[in-house]
């Protein structure tokens, strides 16, 4: 296609031009057309991209799964796992080596992020860190989100944790540990090689603490109904002493947990979740803050349950259902009553 133009020694209208044959009337209606095409093109990918900025939403957070704890020379504990993540670090009050929890994510404070276990909140609402309510080798995976969250979530300013337990499928399958703990394994700290005797040798017990941890799941109908089971026992002991007064005493902590959860799927597309998770825990010689004499010691139960419910479908090919529930009698109670110390030894 050649266009040809004329310029004029003056300015005339477009009507002149035609008139005098400077512009070709066919050529000119091939280019409106050709340039309304590229308008039209250009308009669509505009608002494509705008579309697309608007509706999707980029989440900055990091999976961690079983197998990676298990094989790095850390502790497996939801704490652990979520310490693995970037821009977390244990900096929180009461200790900085993350042992108690205190877990800071995205810059904020401590007690301000958010801990979900299969999507329920197990946020305890003191310091802000996650109840043990979980068994190390039921969990399968725990995500750490940072940044770019979804506005599903709230109650945070820092970051959000999810842990997701196993469930079971189509095979029987099943796992048993059982380690073992000695006090006495710790070194002394500085302080505690400075005792006397004979509350520099009662520091550590020396006594072996084995834990039993096991995990179950099946079919109850192949296709449609699993289920899985999971299961921690330990009665763990330490020697410990009072603050300035140095009288020994052995600090007992007696704890079970277990988890049951059902999976049903009617049909395909469709996934109902129920999860049970329970603790007994009784502790013998409990203090508060810094005890000085063995009188101000005493025995704590710490009982603990949730009961979680999720649902999932998907329909079509964009859309997806999902909620969760946690009942009003899920609870996290303490128990406190005072009882004779187990030692004998006389006080201050």
């Amino acid at each position: 296609m050649v266009l040809l133009v004329q310029m004029p020694e003056k300015p005339q209208t477009l009507e002149d031009w035609l008139a005098a044959g400077h512009l070709n009337p066919i050529a000119l209606l091939l280019l409106a057309e050709f340039a309304l095409a590229v308008l039209s093109d250009v308009l669509g990918r505009v608002v494509s991209l705008i579309d697309s900025l608007l509706s999707e939403r980029v989440t900055n957070a990091t999976s961690v799964r079983q197998e990676l704890t298990q094989t790095l020379p850390t502790s497996r504990t939801l704490v652990a796992a979520v310490l693995l993540a970037p821009n977390v670090h244990a900096t929180g009050p009461n200790g900085t080596n993350g042992a108690d929890g205190s877990i800071a994510i995205g810059g904020a404070m401590s007690f301000d992020s958010l801990y979900l276990l299969n999507g329920v909140q197990i946020t305890e609402n003191l310091r802000g860190q996650p109840y043990t309510l979980f068994i190390e080798d039921a969990i399968q995976e725990t995500t750490v989100s940072t940044s770019g969250i979804s506005a599903e979530y709230g109650r945070f300013g820092g970051g959000v944790v999810n842990a997701i337990t196993k469930s079971g499928g189509n095979m029987f399958s099943g796992s048993y540990r059982q380690s073992f703990n000695n006090d006495s394994w710790r070194t002394l700290t500085p302080y505690e090689k400075a005792l006397a005797e004979p509350a520099r040798s009662a520091a550590r017990l020396d006594k072996t603490v084995p834990t039993y941890e096991y995990t179950a799941g099946g079919p109850l109908l192949r296709d449609r109904l699993w289920f899985f089971t999971a299961g921690r026992i330990q009665k763990q002991q330490s020697g410990r002493t009072t603050t300035g007064t140095n009288i020994p005493y052995t600090f007992t902590n007696d704890e079970k947990r277990y988890e049951g959860k059902l999976t049903y799927s009617p049909t395909s597309g469709h996934t109902v979740r129920g999860t049970f998770t329970k603790i007994q825990q009784q502790l013998t010689n409990q203090n508060f803050g810094t005890p000085l004499d063995l009188r101000t010691l005493y025995n704590q139960g710490q009982p603990q349950d949730l009961f979680s419910l999720n649902y999932k479908a998907f329909s079509g090919r964009s859309w997806r259902w999902k909620g969760s529930t946690r009942p009003a009698t899920s609870r996290s109670r303490i128990r406190a009553t005072t009882s004779r110390p187990i030692s004998t030894r006389p006080r201050c």
